[in-house]
């Protein structure tokens, strides 16, 4: 599938889920609260690189925001793989870790926090301090205790990632990385003007391609979930249309 097409198979996915993501829908608990919020989170990653797909020069901001749904739905595949209800509560109480982690550093940079923020914060970390204790005093880093390089593994050991599809989202994974660190592989690689446009293009067209699987896989679950059944057949199909054009 080429870029353009690619483009428009982005434009078609969001107009077709734009209902779906404007609500309200009817949530019965956790897991389906998880899936609607990164639902919508992603519907906004989509449409931002319909917009950026404009422009030539765009193509590392494309793939910077396609390596976040691409992490949003392996995430998703990991929760469905170990548990929704369990991995749910588990993903919502990790909120607590966050705030925790981010009085941190409030704290070690030496600035002052808010003294509500802080009392608050710290009485909630309490309840699930145990729950997420890496080594003694320290937290885990990620809400599922592992590494999103872990979560892939893990998918792929099960096959639900397949062998097929596992190249792509690997190599849009390692792209993705490099967007948004100061990557000296990616950094150096605008240097000359024939490695810069073959950059551009290549992160445009990768990201657009991951965007649209990411997007259409939480879309797909979040339906399946809710029970939106003519919306879950009609992006069912449209994966299968997919599929036969990678």
């Amino acid at each position: 599938m080429k870029t353009e097409e690619k483009k428009l198979r982005a434009i078609e996915l969001r107009e077709i889920t734009a209902d779906l993501i404007a609500g309200p829908n009817k949530l019965k608990n956790r897991y389906q609260q998880i899936l609607e919020s990164l639902a919508r989170r992603n519907y906004y990653r989509l449409h931002s690189i319909i917009i950026l797909s404009e422009d030539a020069f765009t193509g590392d901001s494309i793939a910077d925001l396609s390596r976040g749904m691409l992490e949003d739905m392996i995430n998703i595949e990991f929760i469905n793989l170990k548990g929704k209800d369990k991995m749910s509560q588990q993903f919502y109480n990790y909120i607590f870790v966050d705030q925790k982690i981010n009085l941190d550093f409030i704290l070690s940079s030496g600035a002052k926090p808010d003294p509500d923020f802080e009392k608050t914060t710290l009485e909630d970390y309490s309840k699930v301090e145990k729950e997420f204790e890496h080594k003694e005093g320290i937290p885990f880093r990620s809400w599922a205790k592992c590494q999103i390089e872990d979560m892939i593994k893990e998918l792929s050991k099960y096959n639900i990632i397949k062998e097929v599809d596992k190249e792509v989202l690997v190599q849009a994974y390692l792209v993705g990385n490099r967007k948004n660190h100061c990557s000296p592989l990616d950094v150096m690689s605008n240097v000359m003007e024939e490695s810069r446009k073959f950059n551009h293009e290549m992160s445009a067209d990768l990201g657009l391609m991951i965007a649209l699987i990411s997007y259409l896989k939480i879309c797909t679950s979040f339906t399946n979930e809710i029970g939106a059944n003519k919306l879950y057949k009609k992006l069912i199909g449209f994966w299968v249309e997919i599929n036969k054009s990678i």
